[in-house]
């Protein structure tokens, strides 16, 4: 609540969620329904459609989803909260806990190439999140957190779900974002650099930051996979709706593993570069 509140103070032109408050003025109130006492509050919600149903993003949607999180971003800059410190296994910065979850993922190639994601973000990532700047960040930007306008799907409407937020690295809020847009095209890469691109202009990434987004784009992907395939064989009869998005995460992290870290580093690196000389 407060963290929405904030982004409303700061940036009240954002498209997000609002929180309202009660007729007493406190932003959480108990009401009893069905003989049951709870703890409610009163979000907004607005007319669209979420991104997931839509089948192709337009770069300009990209754009404005890089932009718009830059924002929100900017608009949590310095924001603190006790919870937000909190245990998530969403949180990309402690991938390296997912390990023991690696025997739900069957042997073969595919797990050797999550397996070897997690040694990278290990070695390569984990060293150096003591020196990145960290604030409370999103960490949720998927395609059901989206709304899109039902008419026109390259309008964004509004950004949802405030459930996973922590405080972490920056960068680890770029690279979930744009993790969601990789692989919808022959080029892995390219409709994902358009959120980072967008992101950059609004909210610099620093270079330590942008050296660090070809692994963590790949530590979201190994993480996703790590997470459904444990959560699928604990709820077996919901093993279809787990694994909706699982498909397209092999294929991503597949495509991702036939490029060198030093290439992906380039492009992100030059998209950024002329984002700012625009």
């Amino acid at each position: 609540n407060q963290a929405m509140r904030r982004i409303e103070v700061r940036d009240p032109g954002l498209p997000v969620q609002r929180v309202h408050p009660a007729l007493g003025g406190a932003y959480t109130t108990w009401v009893e329904i069905d003989g049951q006492r709870m703890l409610a509050r009163l979000l907004s919600f607005v007319d669209g459609l979420p991104l997931y149903r839509v089948k192709y993003t337009s770069q300009p949607l990209r754009r404005d989803i890089g932009r718009a999180l830059a924002r929100l971003d900017v608009a949590l800059e310095g924001f603190a909260h006790p919870a937000a410190g909190h245990t998530l296994l969403w949180d990309m910065q402690h991938a390296e806990r997912l390990r023991p979850l690696l025997v739900h993922i069957a042997e073969g190639d595919g797990r050797s190439l999550v397996e070897q994601g997690l040694d990278r973000f290990e070695s390569e990532v984990l060293p150096k999140m003591a020196q990145l700047r960290k604030q409370v960040i999103h960490n949720d930007m998927n395609p059901h957190n989206i709304i899109v306008d039902a008419e026109n799907p390259d309008v964004l409407r509004n950004i949802l779900d405030f459930g996973d937020m922590v405080h972490a690295p920056l960068v680890n809020e770029v690279a979930v974002a744009a993790s969601y847009h990789l692989g919808q095209g022959d080029d892995v890469l390219e409709a994902a650099l358009d959120v980072i691109g967008a992101y950059h202009q609004h909210n610099p990434l620093a270079s330590d930051e942008i050296q660090l987004l070809p692994e963590l784009l790949n530590t979201r992907l190994t993480l996703a996979l790590c997470i459904n395939s444990w959560r699928a064989e604990l709820h077996p009869d919901n093993r279809q709706y787990i694994h909706r998005n699982s498909q397209r995460a092999w294929a991503n992290l597949r495509a991702m593993a036939s490029l060198s870290r030093s290439e992906i580093h380039e492009r992100i690196a030059l998209v950024c570069t002329r984002e700012l000389n625009a």
